[in-house]
């Protein structure tokens, strides 16, 4: 993409040293430089402005294994915020159940592609044992994922 905000059109500029080759074998490229590839996505349609440009425009980076990184973040970080018995207390019945069936199904599959990935038959964790066990995690870290709601 060429946008570089002063355009209405394209959402999204990614940039790559090296080349980025995310879903490639880890185990061929022991030897190769770390990838680091940034992208910036554009939250609106339309220029962005200077003064609001932080609230306008996402970014992040990607690691080399983005599927390990994802199941990580999944597992450490997700997981516990929406298994957390507090974070849903305003939430309603039909959106908790919602969320959770989407997480645990999206989790299942992701385990089932990195298994896979890596050539192995990988079945994925029952959701209760999931939560369980970064639960476990947090409260030997301190709680460190504390409620959202005030």
């Amino acid at each position: 993409m060429t946008d570089h905000g002063d355009e209405s059109s394209g959402i999204v500029d990614v940039y790559a040293t090296p080349p980025a080759n995310l879903f490639g074998d880890a185990s061929k490229s022991k030897n190769m430089p770390p990838v680091t590839v940034l992208y910036l996505l554009k939250t609106v349609k339309g220029p962005i402005s200077p003064t609001k440009f932080h609230e306008e425009i996402m970014s992040g980076t990607l690691e080399k294994n983005a599927l390990d990184s994802l199941a990580l973040m999944l597992r450490d970080v997700f997981v516990p915020l929406i298994g957390n018995p507090r974070n849903q207390q305003m939430w309603p019945e039909i959106v908790t159940t919602s969320i959770i069936n989407n997480v645990h199904g999206f989790f299942s599959s992701l385990q089932i592609t990195l298994g896979q990935t890596k050539g192995a038959t990988c079945l994925p964790l029952p959701w209760d044992q999931a939560v369980m066990e970064s639960a476990a995690k947090s409260s030997l870290q301190g709680d460190a994922f504390n409620s959202f709601s005030s």
